[in-house]
């Protein structure tokens, strides 16, 4: 594994947690059944992200995750 490897993992973590984030914030403002889902499915994958990117953890402090 590269050193940019994890650098860019993490990015996208953060990436998926942001809009993950504001589409949760859109849905409970429309409280529309559909944007809830997508909002829901945008969370599920930012965590799932969010685990792979931890399990490949080499070279990143454990305090950051």
């Amino acid at each position: 594994m590269r050193m940019s490897e994890p650098y860019n993992e993490l990015k996208q973590v953060e990436m998926a947690i942001k809009s993950a984030q504001r589409m949760v914030g859109q849905a409970t403002m429309s409280m529309d059944p559909d944007q809830l889902q997508a909002a829901t499915d945008a969370v599920n994958q930012a965590k799932e992200q969010y685990k792979k990117a931890a399990s490949h953890q080499t070279g990143v402090d454990a305090a950051f995750f």
